[in-house]
């Protein structure tokens, strides 16, 4: 992708500099590139420690309780999570209308 920019950009800089400076801007990222990219990495990693402890959980309580019990109390908690916290970020209620 890196090629294709450089390549880009070296024919903008061939026709016209003004040209040049328009071809150049279309292909530089934005300025909060590096802040979406943390905050991604972040969502990623935050992610990947939440399906690895649920994991470890039910592997934990997969020896005292039945499988369907286990299955509800994790259904359960995550439509608490999905509606107590994501829903009043999103526009609330009216969206499940």
């Amino acid at each position: 992708m890196v090629k294709n920019a450089c390549k880009f950009v070296i024919v903008g800089v061939a026709s016209s500099r003004a040209k040049a400076d328009t071809h150049l801007m279309a292909v530089l990222p934005p300025n909060n590139a590096d802040k979406s990219a943390g905050l991604g990495i972040s969502c990623a990693l935050l992610a990947w420690l939440a399906f690895s402890l649920g994991d470890v959980g039910i592997k934990y309580l997969s020896g005292d309780y039945p499988l369907h019990e286990i299955v509800l109390i994790r259904t359960v908690v995550a439509m608490i999570i999905t509606l107590g916290i994501l829903m009043p970020l999103e526009g609330g209620l009216k969206n499940l209308r």
